[in-house]
């Protein structure tokens, strides 16, 4: 366990996403808890500000010199261009991207080219579930090799299993997001 946490303290990260959303920001909150050195890009829509976008694609660059790996919280733009860079010979360090539901069922057919290039030139896909693993997989058959499957975590300091028979009361669950 100390050689892995010795490791872990090695580990140069850059974070590639927008804390503006609370999941995002949760999880890069645990990546500086759990990394010694986290260095956060804050992704803005490429459409809503196409300078910032361009901005930190460079900086990416930049700082990808003295990081080990690269963190896109997201399988389309910001992962595209710099896969896209990695295969060029731009950047030279491994990245790791997840997908979520938008890229395959909202932004792909539109953006087709852009997440085949993300997937194509990750290293590591991470699909937040089976059925976004199954079709990916479908959509980019030879993200396959290269995506696993790990579920989004739960604070359980925020919720609690409970441990109470159902009776026929009504029972409500239900998500709350939002779509930008």
């Amino acid at each position: 366990m100390k050689f892995m946490a010795k490791m872990l303290d090695e580990i140069r990260v850059i974070f590639v996403g927008d804390i503006r959303s609370s999941f995002q920001r949760d999880l890069y909150t645990e990546f500086r808890r759990l990394l010694a050195k986290v260095t956060l890009i804050r992704a803005s829509p490429i459409l809503q500000n196409p300078i910032r976008f361009v901005k930190n694609i460079a900086r990416v660059i930049l700082l990808s010199k003295n990081h080990d790996v690269i963190f896109v919280e997201f399988l389309s733009f910001y992962a595209g261009i710099l896969s896209f860079l990695k295969r060029i010979g731009i950047i030279k360090k491994p990245i790791v991207v997840r997908c979520h539901r938008t890229e395959i069922y909202d932004l792909y057919d539109k953006y087709k080219w852009l997440i085949n290039t993300a997937a194509r030139n990750a290293n590591l896909i991470i699909c937040v579930g089976k059925r976004i693993l199954n079709d990916l997989t479908k959509k980019i058959p030879f993200a396959k090799r290269k995506s696993i499957m790990i579920y989004n975590g739960v604070d359980t300091s925020k919720f609690k299993i409970i441990r109470k028979p159902f009776t026929n009361s009504e029972l409500t669950i239900g998500t709350l997001g939002i779509h930008i």
